[in-house]
């Protein structure tokens, strides 16, 4: 190879040589930009006039978990940037912005304010992009997304502690009332199966219409049969209507006590303080917990909302996902969706409410069940607590039917799940 043809080649290895350098040397910058971008997260909220008090507190409680982490360094040292999807009543206009805000604005996880026909219409959504949404209320519906995180109550973690705990405490008698809902026909057909197991009887039962005053017939049979425990899965406004109907007539809270399963604390504000004392709510959160964790977590959200009468527990479980989720992020070192989901399952995290822990297998949340007393002052006793986070199990009844000839009892079944739960 002549001095010419040495010169040239000299010149080539060079050149490649130094456009690699800058071209590693600009790759190491983009690197490093990218990690110090905030990492973007979708927050749904429906359109102001549509909003409940509620879901304008899961909003609030939401970006309170934000704003302490952010304060704590962020999630893998970088800040969070919450973004707010606006969610109007049209499934078409949702699905835009959802889709507009994962493609503009890069959001990597959505966080629900607890409305369900805009985690339905979103959650497809989710699962197209292959991005997790975190859902803060109770399930009654068996359908599960494969993208969704659900953070709220099952019907199983409320239902057997309250079949275990009132047999214990009142009798065996009981009287169903509901309305005629998809989640009040859901956990009915799950409480008759653990009265049935418990070797209790269902001595009455009646459904009323979604938002129906008419308590007549109710009040008529219950004072007819006089069970021991009144089970309600009433949803809505009803239940002032309900507990009214109770107090005029009588039917007092120390001689037929009423367990109730749908019941927002917030919805004792329309009630005078007698008509509903005595009587008990079963749930995961109540915001008298005497710990640490929640005394923190209930003046910060106070500060930040201003007066507060009654905080819901879907407010403190859209809270606690925000911890859980960046939880995973760190542990998988990425907030990409398909790498830190695998880190998503088993994450647990203390609390408001006590220690919770997302379940391995089916994404919902093992929670600390607690059963509260109704004072007259509209506050909270709470009279039973689970000894452990208690197992979540979507669209299946916590207590089989025994096989035939079995003597086990409900207090035996009880017992053998609690050998599996977290300690």
């Amino acid at each position: 190879m002549n001095n010419k043809n040495n010169g040239f080649f000299i010149f080539i290895c060079m050149f490649f040589a130094v456009t690699n350098i800058f071209a590693a040397k600009m790759q190491g910058a983009q690197s490093v930009l990218e990690n110090t971008k905030p990492i973007k997260i979708g927050i749904l909220r429906p359109h102001p006039k549509n909003t409940t008090v509620t879901e304008k507190f899961i909003i609030n409680a939401t970006l309170l978990a934000i704003e302490e982490i952010n304060k704590q360094g962020g999630v893998l040292k970088r800040k969070i940037e919450p973004v707010i999807i606006n969610c109007p009543s049209d499934q078409k206009i949702i699905i835009e912005e959802v889709e507009q805000k994962i493609d503009e604005k890069k959001v990597s996880v959505i966080f629900c304010c607890g409305n369900s026909f805009i985690s339905e219409t979103v959650s497809p959504i989710c699962e197209k992009y292959d991005i997790p949404m975190f859902f803060p209320c109770k399930s009654g519906k068996f359908k599960k997304f494969p993208n969704v995180i659900y953070t709220g109550t099952m019907p199983n973690q409320q239902i057997s502690p309250a079949i275990k705990w009132s047999s214990d405490n009142f009798g065996k008698k009981y009287f169903l009332v509901g309305s005629d809902t998809n989640f009040s026909k859901v956990y009915n057909s799950i409480i008759k199966e653990n009265i049935n197991v418990s070797g209790g009887k269902i001595i009455g039962e009646i459904c009323i219409p979604e938002d129906s005053g008419d308590f007549d017939e109710a009040m008529r049979k219950i004072i007819e049969v006089k069970p021991d425990v009144i089970l309600n899965t009433i949803s809505g406004e009803s239940n002032v209507y309900f507990f009214i109907n109770l107090w005029v007539k009588k039917i007092k809270s120390d001689k037929v006590p009423v367990i109730s399963f749908d019941i927002s604390e917030n919805d004792f504000k329309n009630m005078s303080p007698n008509e509903a004392a005595g009587n008990y709510i079963i749930k995961s959160y109540f915001q008298n917990i005497d710990s640490k964790e929640n005394n923190k977590f209930f003046s910060e959200l106070k500060e930040k909302c201003g007066e507060i009468q009654i905080i819901d527990d879907s407010v403190e479980a859209g809270y606690f996902g925000v911890y859980l989720w960046k939880q995973a992020v760190e542990d998988a070192e990425t907030d990409n969706a398909k790498d830190f989901m695998r880190f998503m399952t088993a994450q647990n995290f203390n609390a408001p409410e006590g220690m919770v822990c997302v379940s391995i297998g089916n994404q919902y949340t093992w929670k600390t069940i607690k059963i509260g007393k109704i004072g007259k002052n509209k506050q909270f006793e709470i009279v039973w607590c689970s000894d452990a986070p208690v197992n979540p199990e979507p669209g299946l009844l916590l207590v089989e039917k025994p096989k035939s000839g079995s003597k086990n009892t409900l207090e035996e079944l009880h017992k053998n799940r609690e050998k599996n739960a977290m300690r």
